[in-house]
């Protein structure tokens, strides 16, 4: 009897299926098992690959960013017009974002549960990725300040992977279109007024305004504790014993109120999504132009997410952890609003596909979360106002 080949791409293949598995179900939730059967191996076989559940994810992880870098990777060419040379990138790094679209969004979320040396390694990566992006806008733009450089190069990043949190169909190439044309429009978006504050890189979660006075009501309490707890730790990193601390109660008091830590995430996402879509319609219904309306829509979306960042993080980071069941049932409410906000930009924009706007809609949600937290959802009215002229010049420009 002959002996079993073994395909030369079994280890790749492996970590496809587990950056797809980490990805959609949370670097808790993907069993080392389900992964092997995923690919069709043994247990045991796919130990031989990865010694750990660890080292898989750490390789899934520094696999993403390493597409990332060398889709940026481009032959110098002296003689080209930085424009030229920033749409090449754009366009590269596009088509990589779609080429990992099922597990793009890895790096974004689980990337915070790697060990202090491996994740400096991965923001470093990361960092000449962005530091070759900002070298033609630089160059496009040299009135421009370091920060509102690398304010736009955080924005065109966050606009081009804004397709791992959806999966609305369109045509490759009209994706990549609709997304670089977007992206560069906010690139030459003018930048009025002082620069906006960064976070430093690999800074850990976001500040946003000063923590209020815990509320009286214990129930409110223990949900405001949780929603922020679980967005900046993880839900997997927080015990049912530190919600009750930070909320001042024995974590015995914490079951009078809630059936256990699920109770309280499901209760979390049920705050993050309610009434976002209505206020958005009521919103756009009561401006006088279309233009007007999608200002509104988009300033109600940004002071919400600035107000309240927990909220957005623990929406996009931790939505793995509840059943699939309601998982289903929250994504579907978040397509919602990405569709209304696509009607205000289709009237102002009818020449665009209804498709080719939820795109942008998504694009925004993004943008408005990763520039939030470069600049640490700061209250500052001004630097909030050159977030929305950014979200603005992405839905006309894009």
């Amino acid at each position: 009897m002959s002996a079993q080949i073994r395909p030369r791409d079994r280890r790749q293949r492996i970590a496809v299926v587990a950056a797809e598995a980490f990805d959609e179900h949370g670097y808790h939730g993907a069993g080392m098992d389900e992964i092997a059967a995923a690919v069709g191996v043994s247990g045991p076989a796919l130990y031989r690959h990865f010694p750990s559940k660890y080292a898989l994810f750490l390789h899934s992880v520094e696999s993403l960013t390493q597409a990332l870098y060398e889709a940026t990777d481009l032959p110098p060419e002296p003689a080209a017009h930085p424009c030229a040379r920033l749409t090449a990138l754009l366009e590269s790094l596009a088509a990589t974002s779609i080429e990992h679209r099922r597990s793009g969004g890895l790096y974004r979320w689980e990337a915070r549960l790697l060990s202090e040396e491996d994740r400096l390694r991965v923001v470093r990566t990361m960092r000449t990725v962005s530091a070759r992006l900002a070298e033609p806008v630089r160059a496009l733009h040299p009135e421009m300040t370091a920060a509102q450089v690398r304010l736009r190069t955080t924005a065109a990043l966050s606009i081009l992977g804004s397709v791992t949190g959806h999966r609305t169909p369109l045509a490759r190439k009209r994706i990549i279109t609709v997304l670089v044309n977007g992206c560069l429009a906010v690139v030459d978006s003018p930048s009025p007024g002082p620069a906006a504050p960064e976070r430093a890189p690999d800074a850990a979660a976001p500040r946003g305004p000063d923590r209020p006075p815990a509320p009286a009501d214990p129930r409110e309490a223990l949900l405001t504790e949780s929603i922020r707890l679980f967005a900046r730790r993880g839900y997997h990193e927080v015990s049912v014993e530190e919600i009750a601390a930070a909320a001042g109660m024995t974590a015995s008091g914490v079951y009078r109120h809630y059936d256990g830590k699920p109770a309280l995430l499901d209760a979390a996402f049920s705050r993050t999504a309610e009434g976002l879509g209505p206020a958005q319609q009521a919103a756009a219904a009561s401006a006088r132009d279309p233009e007007a309306a999608l200002r509104m829509v988009a300033r109600l979306y940004i002071r919400r997410s600035f107000r309240h960042p927990d909220q957005l993080t623990l929406y996009f980071a931790e939505v793995s952890n509840l059943p699939q069941s309601r998982r289903r049932m929250l994504r579907a409410a978040h397509r919602r609003v990405a569709e209304s906000w696509a009607d205000s930009v289709l009237r102002l924009r009818p020449e665009l596909r209804r498709n080719e706007a939820v795109y942008l809609a998504h694009a925004a949600f993004a943008m408005i979360l990763d520039v939030g937290r470069a600049v640490r959802f700061t209250a500052d009215e001004s630097v909030q106002a050159q977030v929305e002229e950014l979200v603005l010049a992405l839905q006309l420009g894009g």
